[in-house]
């Protein structure tokens, strides 16, 4: 997977943090991925997932904080949602680890 990001990208920094917390975590399948026709977003990150819809990984920046920005997003993640896509929010905002920990089933090798 070949990403260009600009340094402080929050997609950027997803990346880079879980590769520096080591070769542990598992990286996604696919970056800047539309997961389903019906639904009008493009997740960050994409995790697949044997025979059920697979994992949506936003990385959300500062501008995800503005109101209409924040209404937007959770549209078409709840859209997601419905549609059986699990949604994970990875904030800028909130220590990266502790976020990755709470979704250990994604994150970790299998």
């Amino acid at each position: 997977m070949r990403l260009n990001f600009s340094k402080n990208h929050p997609q950027r920094e997803f990346c880079k943090r879980l590769f520096l917390y080591n070769q542990k975590l598992k990286l996604p399948d696919f970056a800047q991925y539309r997961p389903d026709n019906e639904v009008a977003v493009q997740t960050d990150f994409y995790y697949q997932r044997y025979k059920i819809p697979g994992v949506c990984i936003f990385a959300d920046g500062p501008v995800h904080d503005n109101p209409r920005q924040a209404e937007q997003d959770r549209r078409v993640r709840a859209a997601l949602q419905e549609r059986g896509y699990r949604v994970i929010v990875i904030r800028y905002d909130s220590p990266f680890i502790d976020q990755v920990l709470q979704d250990q089933d994604i994150f970790s090798p299998s």
